[in-house]
């Protein structure tokens, strides 16, 4: 009876991470979308000679110290990649983007003359995507398209970027 109790209940504790880690990383149904580009987070790379012991001994204090990273973005005016930039704020807020398979391709300028945090370079950007006219081919018109782009929160944990006449085709 005892040994039946045990079996059940580590069964039961299994069945619960499975449903809960399932929960956590299932994909978000804008990643199933052919129109979006999602932003993915740069992953941590092992360089080739390293022995297997210093990767385990990263990885374990890794998770368990985690470091505090800072960023600072010196001064800077030109003309940037959307997709490249958005990868960036990813990394910076932890939150993703889907972007416009179109508008990815595009450009911004963007620019500031002072030294900028992480997320005060995140708000910059995003404010000159919202008002600093990107640019972008248009398939459809076969011409570049000029015009500020709309960021929404899609959940808590991304954000749409899309033009304006797209903008109202998603919901939570």
């Amino acid at each position: 009876m005892k040994r039946r109790l045990i079996l059940s209940s580590i069964v039961f504790a299994l069945l619960v991470a499975v449903v809960f880690t399932w929960l956590l990383i299932r994909p978000s149904k804008l990643a199933a979308d052919a129109t979006l580009v999602a932003t993915q987070k740069d992953e941590f790379r092992f360089a080739i000679g390293a022995p297997r012991w210093s990767r385990f001994v990263f990885l374990l204090s890794s998770h368990f110290f985690k470091p505090k990273i800072t960023y600072s973005f010196p001064p800077r005016t030109n003309r940037v990649s959307i997709d490249g930039l958005l990868t960036e704020c990813h990394d910076i807020t932890g939150k993703q983007f889907f972007i416009d398979k179109a508008v990815a391709l595009g450009t911004v300028n963007y620019g500031y003359s002072n030294v900028l945090t992480g997320p005060q370079w995140v708000s910059a950007f995003t404010n000159a995507l919202q008002t600093g006219t990107p640019e972008w081919w248009d398939e459809k018109r076969q011409a570049f398209r000029r015009e500020n782009l709309i960021i929404r929160p899609y959940g808590s944990k991304a954000f749409l970027v899309l033009p304006r006449d797209r903008a109202g085709e998603y919901n939570d």
